[in-house]
């Protein structure tokens, strides 16, 4: 992954009511209007990544709209989450004024406090997003997020930070918005080796290695996000929440059919799956986690010469948290001998909201099967932030799981 940066400062313009949108009646002053700002994009992998809507930028953000809540109190008071005054409203851009068209208007007497999410979907009662809750924590809203099942059809869902207690006539009116990717962006990279005899063989005889499905599970499916005045953080997933898998395959068309390259060492490069990524929650495993790799040994006609299954225990490795907002990798290496081995690297990939509380991680040790590398913390409290610095360090393969 890269940390360059891909912002840009918009605005949103209230010009139309879109339909979907709710507001409470009162006396209309000026038109809300909002800065929004994209996470930071990551880089694509070296393979075209098809699946899905794809990383969230500033052009997927363009492009996909964006929903907006607003809570509403009278002016002085500060947010209290009894009244809500915006409903899923949801914006889209425009491309000749460089602006989000939503229609919606400063209530004249009133604080508005704002929550919004990308990209915008028109259900969140019964959809994969549903927000508003209604158990409240402290006054503050809840949300519940479930990754669609199909990997072809999940979104790369991302928050922006709440704007509290805001008047009209603070910037203009202008309410500044800062999206954050609040998923685990999920990776696999794939190669094959063997003896020199088996690498030769396989060569000469125009013969390929491929997968042909990948499973994940059980991982946690669904879980609840809480706001506060400036973060949002996910729930502890208990033992009840594993309970979800995800399937990846040529037949389902979740990845591409490529053969795989071979490794004579561990320096050679893998086959970056992109278009078999997955944007799932954030959790840490537990044993019994697994990621299953089924591949193939393909004549130069097409007919398969065998099949074969491993399966690793993903929630054992010394890596098994899936950290919001960045890149879990898992870099498999298919030994034609049987010796199946599995690597976890996680990369920094946003701004993104944090797991657990802030603090709890201490990511500074540098020893073998170190979660990360290098001198990363998340001690951070202010909302979105990952660390000291902002940035993440590489992961370590150090302490990969191998089976025999």
């Amino acid at each position: 992954m890269t940390d360059n940066e891909m912002k840009c400062a918009k605005y949103i313009l209230g010009l139309l009511m879109l339909a979907g949108c709710s507001r409470l009646e009162q006396p209309q002053g000026r038109a809300i209007m909002c800065r929004a700002e994209a996470p930071e994009q990551a880089q694509s992998p070296a393979n075209e990544q098809t699946k899905g809507a794809g990383v969230t930028n500033t052009a997927a953000l363009e492009s996909s709209g964006l929903g907006l809540f607003a809570w509403r109190t009278a002016e002085g008071t500060p947010f209290d989450g009894t009244t809500p005054y915006l409903q899923n409203c949801g914006f889209t851009y425009d491309s000749n004024m460089d602006l989000w068209k939503g229609g919606v208007y400063w209530p004249i007497g009133y604080w508005l406090s704002f929550f919004a999410y990308t990209p915008y979907s028109a259900d969140v009662s019964t959809g994969n997003l549903k927000f508003p809750s209604s158990d409240y924590v402290s006054g503050y809203p809840r949300l519940q997020f479930t990754p669609d099942a199909s990997a072809a059809s999940q979104v790369d869902l991302c928050l922006a930070t709440p704007v509290m207690d805001r008047a009209a006539s603070t910037n203009d009116g202008v309410v500044p918005l800062s999206f954050s990717h609040v998923l685990t962006r999920l990776c696999v990279q794939v190669r094959w080796m063997g003896t020199s005899a088996q690498v030769a063989q396989i060569s000469a005889s125009g013969q390929t290695v491929r997968v042909l499905g990948m499973e994940i599970g059980p991982v946690v499916g669904t879980n609840k996000l809480t706001y506060g005045r400036t973060s949002f953080l996910w729930d502890s997933p208990s033992a009840g929440d594993y309970d979800a898998s995800y399937e990846m395959s040529v037949a389902n068309g979740s990845f591409r059919d490529v053969a795989l390259p071979a490794a004579g060492t561990y320096s050679t490069d893998f086959w970056n799956m992109a278009d078999a990524c997955l944007y799932v929650l954030p959790q840490s495993l537990v044993a019994g986690s697994e990621l299953a790799v089924t591949f193939g040994i393909f004549n130069s006609d097409g007919s398969m010469v065998s099949e074969e299954s491993v399966s690793f225990d993903i929630g054992t490795l010394p890596q098994n948290l899936w950290p919001a907002g960045m890149t879990m990798t898992y870099s498999v290496t298919l030994d034609l001998l049987g010796h199946y081995t599995v690597e976890a690297d996680v990369t920094y990939d946003c701004n993104a909201g944090t797991f657990v509380a802030p603090g709890t991680f201490n990511f500074n040790q540098s020893n073998a099967g170190a979660f990360l590398g290098g001198s990363f913390q998340v001690n951070d409290t202010r909302a979105g932030a990952y660390g000291t610095d902002g940035m993440g360090l590489g992961g370590s393969s150090a302490g990969g799981f191998t089976t025999d």
